[in-house]
């Protein structure tokens, strides 16, 4: 549920239909010609736009290790998306981020528009604050601004707002994820 979710009183709705705000993350947006200059991040980090399978599995690993157990789902997904992402004019490119040669950060540009969201961004737990997240999602956006590309977007959770603020990134609305309530007695 965001700004633009109707009708008006669907957050009310979603309560009185049983489910609950499981999740909150603040919208961010930015002009892309606000871009500041690349930040500092290891200097064994290379961002490379994923152009080949191997660099999708890799893609798909680092994301799947959010969860614990990684999630099969992930792999299953980005295995089966291969034909689609190397398809011309596809909307969405990814990225992923080597350490000494080793897959431990990825983030998904989609473009919409005059408008690149970004999505998964994510760093592999033992590589967290270093300062991959700030290099990579830099990168991808001024991928973007090199396609002519006006805008960019993205939602954060509350502890990531400082890595995307200091790119220029600036909080413009809310965001609430419903789901089911978790019922015990099943």
């Amino acid at each position: 549920v965001g700004p633009g979710s109707r009708p008006l009183d669907i957050e009310k709705r979603l309560l009185e239909h049983g489910l609950e705000n499981t999740e909150a993350a603040i919208g961010m947006a930015m002009e892309l010609h606000n871009l500041p200059a690349k930040p500092e991040g290891p200097r064994q980090l290379t961002v490379r736009r994923v152009t080949g399978r191997q660099e999708i599995a890799d893609f798909a690993n680092v994301f799947a290790s959010n969860w614990e157990p990684p999630d099969p789902a992930v792999l299953a997904f980005y295995r089966s998306a291969v034909p689609l992402l190397f398809r011309d004019k596809c909307p969405m490119t990814l990225f992923v981020g080597y350490l000494d040669g080793e897959p431990v950060a990825g983030c998904e540009l989609f473009v919409s528009g005059k408008t690149a969201g970004l999505y998964s961004v994510c760093t592999r737990r033992e590589f967290r604050r270093r300062g991959i997240a700030s290099v990579m999602v830099w990168a991808a956006v001024d991928h973007a601004r090199s396609q002519g590309i006006a805008t960019s977007v993205l939602q954060s959770t509350t502890g990531a707002m400082g890595v995307y603020a200091s790119l220029g990134f600036n909080a413009c609305c809310n965001f609430a994820e419903y789901a089911p309530q978790s019922r015990s007695d099943l």
